[in-house]
């Protein structure tokens, strides 16, 4: 009998049949990291959710994140909106400038760590490029984070040669949208490997920030003090100053470059130093008191009844301008003292804590602001 085989290949030939294309089996191991990451756009404003942990915690979260970003309310404020947090949400009372709201999710382990939710608002210009790519140029920069590759902008005809291709037809499309107050708020989840990476601040904060998302007195900053403290603030930055005797040096931030804690609350009361570029037009007396008062629950102060609470107080040669607020609802034990310096750059001097302790540190912080003497040469 003739080998089954060589017959069937004889058949084939003579009959003209082709097998099928064979089954191509492929097997893709899915990365342990997942960020889950949001970008919708109010005015000249991009607000971002953003958390990432491991795959199961991540997408364990993510209808309660889709439902968080659907009760945004911009309506009574545009740059404080109203939400509603999951009842297995809490609220890690982490917040600046830029960090809007910080909310932990702890699940039923509790030897495991928390996944932190992140709200953020940044100020953009959408003249300089499209929507679509301001949004992928953050998804790439989260990517870069994830240690993902970047998403290209190109790719290639038949002959090999790179044909130009926005990256914004590679991605935006095919990514999740929910409703948010009226506008659309674009989700993707981004697998990888989570390293967090220095200098990661956005596009449009690394433009304001300097080169690479540090500006020269940040990157200064994080020096080793030969004093033994924290940070050599006094070399660094562009003012003197002289800090209360029962106030402790703690590491600062990119954005707040100098920081100090006092007492034994928990968390403790803070005092955070922060910097912007006089070209953020964005970020003024205004929004800053009404991004505090959001942060404290409390309603929007504007115009004249702005000015009512602002006292003016000295900070060396200059007169800054201070707002005292104590908080409403779930924040009515928290307190906060602002003060906003314009010398070239604008400086905020923050105090927040328990309302006991702003209230004990009032006269200490006030001094501290008056002790500010900026340098001549700034």
């Amino acid at each position: 009998m003739k080998n089954p085989i060589t017959f069937l290949a004889l058949f084939i030939v003579l009959t003209g049949c082709r097998p099928e294309k064979p089954i191509e089996v492929s097997s893709y191991k899915k990365l342990e990291d997942v960020m889950l990451v949001g970008i919708t756009v109010r005015g000249s404003s991009m607000w971002t959710i953003k958390l990432v942990n491991k795959r199961e915690k991540i997408l364990a979260a993510e209808q309660d994140v889709y439902q968080f970003a659907k009760s945004f309310d911009f309506s009574a404020d545009p740059r404080n909106p109203k939400w509603t947090i999951p009842e297995n949400w809490k609220d890690a009372g982490i917040s600046n400038s830029i960090r809007r709201a910080t909310f932990e999710i702890q699940d039923q382990d509790e030897q495991s760590s928390a996944t932190q939710v992140l709200v953020s608002e940044f100020g953009m210009n959408l003249q300089q490029s499209s929507l679509p790519d301001s949004i992928v140029a953050n998804i790439n920069r989260w990517r870069k984070e994830m240690n993902a590759e970047e998403i290209i902008n190109y790719t290639l005809d038949e002959k090999g040669n790179p044909i130009e291709r926005s990256a914004a037809t590679l991605v935006v499309p095919f990514m999740k949208k929910i409703e948010v107050a009226g506008q659309t708020m674009y989700f993707d989840k981004i697998e990888g490997t989570h390293q967090k990476k220095s200098g990661g601040g956005a596009p449009f904060m690394d433009a304001m920030m300097g080169r690479g998302g540090h500006s020269d007195m940040a990157k200064a900053f994080s020096k080793p003090s030969n004093s033994g403290s924290p940070n050599d603030a006094s070399s660094n930055l562009p003012f003197e100053f002289t800090k209360p005797d029962d106030w402790k040096q703690i590491p600062g931030s990119q954005v707040s470059p100098l920081k100090f804690s006092v007492g034994d609350d928990e968390p403790p009361t803070s005092i955070a130093v922060s910097q912007f570029p006089a070209s953020a037009d964005s970020v003024n007396w205004q929004s800053t008191v009404s991004m505090w008062q959001g942060q404290l629950k409390l309603e929007k102060t504007e115009g004249e009844e702005l000015t009512k609470i602002t006292q003016k107080v000295p900070a060396g040669d200059l007169t800054g301008n201070m707002v005292y607020l104590v908080g409403q609802n779930e924040k009515k034990d928290t307190a906060l003292l602002g003060v906003m310096i314009e010398s070239g750059d604008k400086w905020f001097v923050k105090l927040q804590g328990s309302a006991k302790s702003v209230e004990a540190q009032k006269e200490n912080f006030e001094a501290f602001v008056k002790s500010i003497q900026f340098k001549s040469d700034k």
